[in-house]
């Protein structure tokens, strides 16, 4: 049996594994501007890497709600690290947009301004769809956390001792 995800991790999930692919696309255009856009075809596998372990994780949980192995704080971090390489090609994707723009590369092909910002707009989005599943990753295994706190757990102990008739 699989867990279904909490209602806005799927959509964001598909949403971000759409805007990664299309920025693959765009950064076979817009890579020969820079070796520095190299930074999008990495951003793609480690987005695409995190993604498919939180699928195959959820969908090996044997229970139906959500659990802290699904949202374990390696995920969580994981997550908050992959926003973190997004913010970082966004803004070397307004940089060279900026620099290409005022004509400050003058070795970069011509007619490459449109890719360059569609890249960034998506790379911006991309960025939030991602901050937007990282912080409800966080706020659901705090959940998960609290919940488990206030559970009752048996001792260990309570189950040797007994009476025997002598």
């Amino acid at each position: 049996m699989h867990v279904s995800l909490p209602f806005p991790l799927f959509p964001l999930l598909c949403v971000s594994i759409l805007l990664a692919t299309i920025l693959l696309a765009i950064s076979a255009i817009v890579v020969a501007v820079s070796l520095a856009l190299w930074i999008i075809p990495v951003a793609f596998i480690v987005t695409l890497a995190l993604h498919a372990v939180f699928v195959f994780l959820s969908n090996t949980e044997k229970e139906s709600t959500p659990s802290l192995r699904l949202f374990s704080a390696k995920i969580v971090f994981a997550y908050f690290c992959a926003t973190t390489l997004w913010t970082a090609t966004l803004a070397v994707l307004l940089l060279y947009t900026a620099k290409l723009s005022l004509g400050k590369l003058p070795s970069a092909p011509n007619g490459r301004e449109w890719a360059m910002i569609s890249a960034s707009a998506l790379s911006l989005l991309q960025t939030a769809a991602l901050l937007t599943m990282a912080v409800h990753s966080y706020k659901i295994r705090q959940q998960l956390r609290y919940k488990a706190k206030w559970q009752w757990k048996p001792s260990v102990t309570s189950s040797q001792w007994s009476i025997t008739p002598s």
